[in-house]
């Protein structure tokens, strides 16, 4: 349970900028039907200035659901790190589920062996599942 709840944040993380990659598409798409459209009667282009709009603010407000979604994410991790007592092994979750670092990135900005950065990482979510589902129940 604790790792799906570390994993929240990053999954999160992907879908807004999967969203964001479908906002700058259709803003991009947008200028070149501007500059397709030769204003004849025959034209391709039938994607009027409303529909831009109406898309745009569909697809900016899912953006927004997304980032609230992952703040909520967000909070959860941070009241699972301060449940921890090594800073070590804060630093190690921190760097892994918000940062979304890959680990040869982690244990060499920490000064790690792989090793000991992983046995940190285990022995931080063995802490979690033990001690950090009943606290996130209790709201501490």
């Amino acid at each position: 349970m604790i790792k799906e709840i570390l994993e929240d944040y990053g999954f999160w993380e992907s879908l807004i900028r999967k969203k964001q990659r479908e906002i700058d598409r259709l803003r991009e798409r947008r200028t070149s039907i501007s500059l397709n459209n030769d204003g004849l009667p025959r034209s391709s282009a039938r994607y009027t200035m409303e529909d831009y709009v109406s898309d745009l603010e569909d697809l900016e407000a899912d953006l927004a659901e997304l980032r609230s979604r992952q703040l909520e994410a967000y909070d959860q991790i941070c009241r699972l790190l301060v449940i921890l007592e090594s800073v070590k092994q804060r630093e190690v979750i921190y760097l892994r589920y918000i940062d979304l670092k890959p680990w040869r990135e982690i244990w060499s900005l920490l000064g790690l062996s792989r090793t000991r950065c992983f046995d940190l990482h285990r022995g931080a979510l063995r802490f979690l599942e033990e001690r950090g589902v009943r606290n996130l129940r209790s709201g501490v």
